[in-house]
Formats: C-alpha cells, structure tokens, sequence
C-alpha cells in the first residue's frame, strides 16, 4: 500500500500511521462520503484474518452512527 492509492475503490490513503500486528492503519479520504476516516488493513487474508476482521466491521458500523458537530 502506498500514499495515493485508492482501497475498495473509495478510499484515497493519506498517511500511514504507525501501529503494531498484523495490520496496516491508514489516515484517508473516503471519496463517496467526503470525509477523512482511518483505514485499517489486514495483512493476511485467511479465514483466521476475516474473522479477526469481525470486530473491526462492527465498530465501523457502531461509529458511523456517531453524529458530532
């Protein structure tokens, strides 16, 4: 992954942020929305890694409920 490249055909990676396991964090513009959000890549894509992925799916459904001025 690299500064520029656009991820599920919407997100546009900014900047990476530094993080630990077995994951990429990116800052990044969602170009459908048009807003900054975090990116967050799983490096392997096995069943163990979707699985993993899980609570990540649920909090971004959680926080994209969230409505702050």
């Amino acid at each position: 992954m690299r500064f520029g490249e656009v991820v599920a055909g919407r997100y546009t990676l900014i900047e990476a942020v530094p993080t630990t396991g077995p994951s990429a964090l990116w800052r990044a513009h969602d170009d459908v929305l048009a807003r900054t959000v975090a990116v967050r890549v799983l490096s392997t894509p096995t069943k163990a890694a979707r699985e993993a992925a899980q609570p990540f799916l649920d909090a971004a459904v959680h926080s994209g409920q969230v409505n702050h001025p």
